[in-house]
Order: structure tokens, then sequence, then C-alpha cells
């Protein structure tokens, strides 16, 4: 198993590594209330980053290899918990949870979608050469004046023949520095967050070589 982790500001993506429509779906099943004081977020699709802060380069090898996603399941402990802030920004003494009323894996599966279509990675459901099963294991924010974003997966990754290629942990993170205009900034540091992962994953060597092994 490998972590890969790749910080992304602002504007910039830099990779560190070395080896639709906004979804608005209530979580279902959640588990117990939730903090008195918990703030809540209806997370958006709106990263500040775009294929021209990333190196294309390295996703060529994708290009005759769609990609399908069989599954996308949250299996943190309280999926609505998507981070803290500090209750009050002058003391900064006490934090809140930051809790959003949508499913999280049903959003990142399609935030995942708007990734490939950014970066050129083809999707596919039906065909899909390249089928991935993946697990959220950590998706937050620590909202300071300084924002950063955390998501990590878990992921298995099979051929249309069902051979599992590679399974593993890739890890991405992003920093927004300045808060855009009439936001708080959550869904912006979040969208970039998600969009820094998913490149993540395409990008670390030994998913790249297990991926050209097994299409060779």
């Amino acid at each position: 198993m490998k972590t890969i982790i790749l910080s992304a500001g602002l504007f910039i993506a830099v990779n560190l590594t070395s080896c639709t429509p906004t979804v608005a779906t209530n979580v279902e099943s959640a588990p117990g209330p939730l903090p008195a004081k918990a703030r809540i977020k209806t997370l958006e699709w709106k990263p500040t980053m775009s294929r021209i802060d990333l190196d294309l380069e390295p996703l060529s090898v994708y290009g005759s290899i769609p990609v399908a996603l069989l599954s996308v399941n949250d299996v943190r402990e309280d999926p609505r918990l998507i981070g803290k802030a500090y209750e009050d920004q002058k003391v900064r003494d006490t934090f809140i949870p930051i809790a959003t009323n949508v499913n999280v894996a049903k959003w990142c599966k399609t935030a995942f979608e708007k990734v490939f279509q950014e970066t050129g990675i083809r999707s596919d459901h039906k065909n899909g050469r390249l089928r991935l099963e993946i697990e959220i294991t950590e998706f937050s924010i620590f909202d300071d004046f300084t924002q950063t974003g955390t998501a990590t997966l878990r992921i298995n990754a099979h051929t249309d023949q069902d051979m599992l290629i590679w399974e593993g942990q890739i890890k991405g993170t992003s920093d927004l520095y300045v808060h855009p205009t009439n936001s708080d900034g959550i869904s912006e540091c979040l969208s970039n967050t998600v969009m820094v992962v998913v490149y993540n994953i395409f990008t670390d060597q030994c998913f790249r070589d297990a991926v050209v092994k097994a299409y060779e």
C-alpha cells in the first residue's frame, strides 16, 4: 500500500510524488444527531483550479483506456462531518464541526467525473477498460484564515476482465489562501482537494505502471 500526497495552493498544483451539476442529496441513515453548534454547509462544485494548473503529460498513457467508476463509498465514521472551524475567528480557542447536508459519496462521484472531463481522462461506465472501486476514508477541511482540505481514497483497480491490477491508498491536499468574493471558500477548497486527489491517482507511478502493464 502506498500513500501519495500532492499539495495545491490557490492557483498552482505541484506534484510531490516520486514512485454536472451540484449534487445536493440528503444523507440517509445518518448516525445520530449532529453536535449542537455544527455549521451546516451545502457543498457545491466550485474549483478555483483548472487543467492549466496541472501537468497533464503523465495522463497521456490513459488515452486509449476509458475508465469506469464501479463504486464510490464513504466509509468514514460520520459521513456528514467534513471538517472543523474556529467558532470565533478573533478569539480562536474553540473549534466547531463543519457538516454537510449532501451525500458526500454521491457528490464525490460526480466531482470525480468532472475532474476526468477537465483533465482528459475518458469516462465510460458501460465499456470502461479500467474499473475503479473507491472508498473515501478521509474528506475534511480545516477552516482558519487559510483553509486546508484533505482527501484520502482507498482504491481497487480492475481490468474489464475483473483482474485486480492495483490496490492502495492515495491522498491529496489543497490550501486556499484567500476566500473568493461572497463565499466562505469551503466548497472551493474541497473542490480543489478532489481535483488534486484524482490527479494523484492517475499520476502515481506505481498505479500508472500497473495500468500500462495490464494493457500492453
